[in-house]
């Protein structure tokens, strides 16, 4: 082993993120070390948080080089045993108990409130299973219910009325504690932010309803400085809640994105976020000029990596890797070969049967009409909708493509030819 170089070990790695890494020019300084598969510490339907916890911390003590940086870029649990992992091997790294403030979903709005009260929609918490829940909701119809700890919309509803609630709280009564569990034993390897309130994992909160043009902005704490280095648009299905397409640069005013910026520095340094990436969702209300800050995810967006790779030059994932390597980071702008680039959903919304879907001739047509486009296929032949993991509650994903262009309409014009050739058929039930 060549002692000249660092040893990364990368929580979760895929095909998708180590070519990511490896296409970094810093890649020829680090030996990447696979800690966990994606599969047993992201992908799999339940989360053993001992055992897969036991498994790092027994790999790492066995390893007899340096251990110079423990990364990750996937949502729970890979994030929270990112900063428990780091924490213990002392490498670097924001702390258990700032990923805790950022992604319990009811401390960070307390948070929130504290640094930017302007940007915090009206919620509420309450317990699934109390014998009334819907008296802790001091919310009017509409709003939306979801649990403390999830991601991806997966149990999240919009209520509309007693009905819609009683409804939900049956789904989040059945399903919650999936995420729940694992975040309370999660818990047991640090202390709680003292000064948030205890409360059962299995929380949910109501929230009022957000509307307006929604985007995300991607940044790192480095040093106790906050930074900020792109805005993605997300683009919804019309009068759905389920996301289109992402497209980088965003469309947004710049006044609009520098309001985005400051509430980001304040919100990040509330919750004493240092030495990593975060991202956070926003909205803003063109009619009224409201801005309301959606959520804050303590890792970078892998869905951006692609995009900003095709338009600036350098995936997101160089952020991490720096930070990792004790460097201030530095992003290219605008050195990529594409003037936009997007994230595309193809997307069902009943629930039904694969009939017929795309074979590798298929992907194999649509990367020579596309070039350059990354193709994941989520749903094949036989399947049932429903049997497909991660969806949120009102569709289906069959594919996601990411793909650059010359411009926005450019885009539009290749998801309708990446549509035709993938050929989905789906019988409805």
């Amino acid at each position: 082993m060549q002692t000249d170089k660092l040893n990364v070990f990368v929580l979760g790695m895929n095909d998708f993120n180590r070519n990511k890494l490896l296409a970094l020019p810093e890649a020829e300084e680090c030996h990447f070390h696979n800690l966990l598969t994606m599969e047993e510490s992201h992908g799999a339907s339940t989360y053993d948080v001992e055992k897969l916890m036991e498994k790092a911390v027994n790999k790492l003590d066995s390893f007899t080089g340096s251990i110079d940086a423990i990364i990750g870029f996937w949502d729970f649990p890979i994030s929270i045993m990112q900063t428990l992992l780091a924490e213990r091997f002392s490498t670097r790294g924001t702390s258990p108990q700032s990923v805790l403030r950022c992604e319990q979903k009811h401390w960070s709005r307390l948070k929130q409130q504290d640094s930017v009260p302007e940007l915090v929609p009206a919620f509420c918490a309450f317990d699934p299973f109390d014998d009334n829940p819907r008296e802790a909701v001091r919310l009017d119809y509409p709003f939306w219910v979801k649990p403390v700890k999830s991601f991806g919309g997966h149990l999240g509803f919009r209520i509309e009325s007693d009905e819609d609630f009683d409804f939900a709280v049956g789904k989040l009564r059945q399903n919650v504690s999936r995420f729940a569990d694992p975040l309370r034993r999660l818990m047991n390897y640090t202390d709680p932010p003292r000064e948030l309130p205890e409360e059962d994992p299995r929380t949910c909160l109501a929230e009022e309803i957000l509307t307006g043009r929604q985007c995300t902005l991607e940044g790192y704490a480095f040093k106790g400085e906050v930074h900020t280095h792109g805005i993605i648009d997300s683009h919804r299905f019309a009068g759905m809640s389920c996301f289109s397409y992402f497209q980088y640069p965003s469309a947004l005013p710049s006044e609009i994105c520098s309001r985005m910026k400051k509430a980001a520095g304040k919100v990040m340094s509330s919750v004493e976020f240092n030495n990593s990436a975060f991202n956070i969702e926003f909205l803003w209300d063109e009619e009224t000029d409201r801005l309301k800050l959606l959520e804050i995810n303590p890792r970078i967006a892998q869905s951006h990596a692609d995009l900003f790779e095709k338009v600036d030059g350098c995936s997101n994932h160089r952020i991490i890797l720096d930070i990792a390597r004790g460097r201030r980071p530095e992003m290219p702008f605008r050195e990529g070969p594409c003037n936009v680039a997007g994230k595309f959903f193809v997307r069902h919304f009943k629930n039904g049967i694969v009939k017929s879907a795309p074979g590798e001739q298929d992907v194999r047509r649509l990367k020579d009409a596309i070039p350059g486009i990354h193709v994941s296929l989520r749903a094949e032949e036989g399947r049932e909708l429903a049997e497909l993991d991660y969806q949120d509650s009102y569709s289906y994903k069959l594919a996601i493509l990411y793909f650059g262009g010359d411009s926005p309409e450019d885009l539009q014009d290749k998801f309708e030819l990446a549509k035709d050739i993938l050929g989905y058929q789906i019988e409805d039930f």
